[in-house]
């Protein structure tokens, strides 16, 4: 995994995760990584959360799985990340929301 790292968050289309991004998400937008080691899916799991100005977090989804398994191991050595809007991704026939992609980068 090279830095900075752009990607598509995976998981986007389950539990209104799209309503919530087609909403919410914005040029500015605050976002944190979290380690999610017991996801019954995968145990390298690093899920994308949204943080707001109240303090409240919403998922947006994940770290494609293959790249959370080189992730995760730099989070438990005590690397930290920031994460960055690029873009959301419009249908172009009704201007819906489907696919939100980011950058993470270290923080020095």
């Amino acid at each position: 995994m090279q830095f900075p790292y752009s990607f598509n968050v995976a998981g986007v289309t389950f539990e209104g995760r799209m309503a919530k991004i087609e909403k919410y998400v914005h040029r500015g937008s605050k976002f944190m990584l979290e380690m999610e080691p017991e996801n019954k899916w995968d145990k390298n799991a690093v899920r994308v959360r949204q943080v707001f100005k109240s303090g409240g977090k919403a998922t947006l989804g994940y770290v494609p799985r293959k790249d959370s398994a080189e992730l995760q191991p730099m989070m438990v050595a005590g690397e930290k990340f920031k994460v960055v809007f690029l873009v959301k991704h419009m249908r172009e026939e009704d201007g819906k929301c489907v696919g939100l992609r980011l950058k993470i980068t270290r923080e020095e």
